[in-house]
């Protein structure tokens, strides 16, 4: 009856030796394990790490090409002056027509034919006219040029004391007249303006000069050229006094 006792528990210790070899021989060699399967030491299966997401540049779309603007800039416009700001001439004014000079305050009928320079609306400038297109050719042998310029008589000044000292501009050296004389002032009615007129000589030709005070403080000066007091007046010199005749001076504007 006591062999029994001893024979359980000698079974039972190889049982524990057996579970023991078991679990050593389970164990991974280096870097080996028992395939449970087969009995065979093999390599452990390993899970592959994942693959790296490469770091990918967002699309970028490319610039048009552009070209660099210079910005100017803006300035405030300063006042405008008369004397120093003049608009272009942009070409003739040809007759028949109304010539009318807002600055300089004159105005007459322009007859057919003629042309003369658009006048200037900011400053005072003196106004040329002629039977021929001045602005593209040169005064034929019959041609007539004609130049007004008007403005206020000096304060305290008569018509007559205006009239002594522009002469003497008019032969002066100190104003680029050399060699220039005057004939004597005639008295001279122009349309309904009582004036004078004279002739001015000088570099070989010779100018009608009208000054035609307006009666209320305007005065306009006429040249007409060139000018024979020899002989009778051709048929344009004297269709250009009657179209100066037409002629309107104020120290107002006539518009």
């Amino acid at each position: 009856m006591k062999v029994f006792p001893q024979l359980f528990k000698v079974t039972a210790l190889l049982l524990v030796g057996l579970a023991v070899v078991i679990v050593v021989s389970c164990k991974p060699e280096g870097n080996r394990v028992l395939n449970p399967k087969t009995g065979a030491l093999v390599s452990p299966v390993q899970t592959p790490p994942p693959a790296a997401t490469a770091l990918v540049s967002p699309i970028q779309t490319p610039l048009p090409s552009v070209t660099p603007v210079a910005v100017t800039p803006t300035r405030s416009p300063g006042p405008v002056t008369p004397e120093s700001t003049a608009l272009p001439t942009p070409g003739p004014l040809v007759g028949p027509g109304t010539l009318y000079s807002p600055i300089t305050h004159f105005s007459l009928t322009l007859s057919s034919g003629w042309y003369a320079t658009i006048p200037d609306t900011r400053s005072a400038s003196v106004i040329d006219i002629a039977n021929y297109n001045f602005y593209i050719e040169r005064r034929p042998p019959n041609g007539i040029s004609i130049q007004i310029q008007a403005g206020p008589l000096p304060t305290g000044q008569s018509f007559e004391q205006w009239l002594a000292d522009y002469r003497v501009r008019e032969t002066s050296p100190d104003n680029g007249a050399f060699g220039v004389t005057l004939t004597a002032p005639q008295a001279y009615k122009l349309g309904r303006y009582e004036g004078v007129t004279y002739v001015a000589t000088g570099q070989g030709e010779s100018v009608l000069v009208l000054a035609i005070p307006s009666g209320d403080g305007w005065i306009a000066v006429i040249s007409l050229s060139p000018y024979d007091a020899s002989n009778s007046p051709s048929s344009a010199f004297t269709e250009a006094l009657f179209m100066l005749s037409t002629i309107q001076i104020s120290s107002q504007p006539l518009r």
